[in-house]
């Protein structure tokens, strides 16, 4: 179904059964029509997005030495990484254009930086 999830959201529960190689009475089976199947597809790409998110998290804050540089390391894979292995997932959705990106980042990281500062560390 991953082909399914692509920002066309017209196309047809039969074409998502020719896609995934099943019969409509499986797709009946286990879905009541288009919409239903369209949420547990986008449900299902939104996990799969939120577990590598969180593993990026562990891999760049897991033991950390110098925070500003791994919060920007972090903050340059999230940005990059996730919308090329889960492109059909991002496809349904607007991207911000790279000036926002580099905005929130940059942003986020400096309002970061400021209250761990500001707690004393």
């Amino acid at each position: 179904m991953t082909a399914w999830s692509s920002a066309n959201t017209n196309r047809s529960c039969s074409t998502a059964r020719t896609e995934a190689d099943v019969s409509t009475r499986t797709i009946y089976n286990h879905f009541e029509g288009k919409e239903q199947l369209f949420f547990a597809v986008i449900e299902d790409s939104a996990t799969r997005v939120a577990d590598s998110q969180t593993d990026m998290i562990d891999r760049h804050l897991g033991e950390v030495n110098d925070l500003e540089s791994y919060l920007v390391a972090l903050g340059r894979e999230w940005v990059t990484i996730p919308t090329q292995v889960f492109a059909d997932h991002f496809a349904t959705a607007p991207s911000p254009s790279a000036n926002e990106v580099s905005a929130i980042v940059t942003d986020g990281v400096a309002a970061f930086l400021d209250g761990y500062r500001g707690r004393g560390n």
